[in-house]
């Protein structure tokens, strides 16, 4: 379990925090309290993770909590937490914002143990999220990442050549479900149109289908090559499931999609392609 003795202390902060605080109210009703603090610290270590420059703000008064705030520097990013809860009905409604700015990607693989030993790049994301303090099935929300300046390496083995460098994505939260459907990978040879969800116990189901568009096509001079076996392999979309740390992925042909696409696409292009021919 993770809530044993060893887990708890691996995860226990361990630095000086200094500041300011003050407290009012009886210790056996907590929702009743008047309490404010400011905290702050240059570095504090959980977990060997070294938070850097931590803030610390919190005001309750009046059976609502109006302020709890944590902003941090971690892995060369900037990460700021900020929430609200109103005290006065049993479930605790609250709201929590996550903000995180450039967290460097080759940085967190050096300090977890993360199978890409050639993970880099820069991660920011916002979330937004409201639901009852007491029931996890309550949450809702929405957000967005992007993957900039990376290197993420070949994450579909249906297409050795395609090194994928770039990421982004928006998604909502519901039923314990991260669920989006414009996420794209970026690659040096083509770009993948992610749909799909993660839940809270890490199980996942995805659609991915390369952008036609993307699909590379030989240019030799002024000889323009369209081999539609090399267009219809590339837009062969894939299906993944399972969790996080165990996915399954298998093609997913879906022919009268991929002939529509790959009609359009020559169709949208026809133009270029008569300019490079003549």
């Amino acid at each position: 379990s993770f809530l044993n003795n060893d887990n708890l202390m691996n995860w226990y902060p361990k630095g000086v925090l200094s500041g300011n605080a003050l407290f009012r109210g009886k210790t056996s009703h907590w929702r009743d309290w008047q309490l404010t603090f400011d905290l702050s610290s240059p570095t504090i270590t959980t977990h060997n993770y070294s938070l850097k420059e931590t803030k610390i703000l919190f005001t309750q008064r009046d059976n609502t909590i109006s302020k709890f705030n944590i902003s941090t520097q971690l892995f060369g990013g900037h990460i700021t937490l900020s929430s609200s809860a109103n005290l006065l009905q049993k479930e605790i409604p609250s709201k929590l914002n996550i903000n995180i700015e450039n967290l460097n990607l080759s940085l967190l693989r050096k300090n977890t143990k993360i199978k890409n030993r050639n993970l880099a790049g820069n991660l920011s994301t916002t979330i937004n999220m409201i639901g009852n303090a007491t029931d996890l099935k309550s949450i809702t929300g929405s957000g967005s990442f992007k993957i900039s300046d990376g290197y993420l390496g070949r994450i579909i083995k249906l297409y050795p050549d395609a090194f994928f460098t770039n990421a982004q994505a928006d998604f909502i939260i519901k039923d314990l479900k991260i669920i989006t459907e414009n996420a794209v990978l970026f690659s040096n040879t083509l770009n993948l149109d992610v749909a799909g969800w993660i839940d809270f116990q890490q199980n996942l189901k995805f659609d991915i289908s390369p952008q036609i568009e993307t699909i590379p096509i030989s240019n030799n001079g002024k000889n323009l090559n369209i081999d539609p076996s090399n267009l219809l392999k590339g837009a062969v979309s894939i299906t993944c499931s399972g969790s996080i740390k165990k996915p399954q992925c298998k093609p997913n042909a879906k022919p009268v999609k991929v002939l529509k696409n790959t009609k359009d696409f020559i169709l949208n292009n026809l133009g270029n392609i008569l300019q490079d021919l003549l």
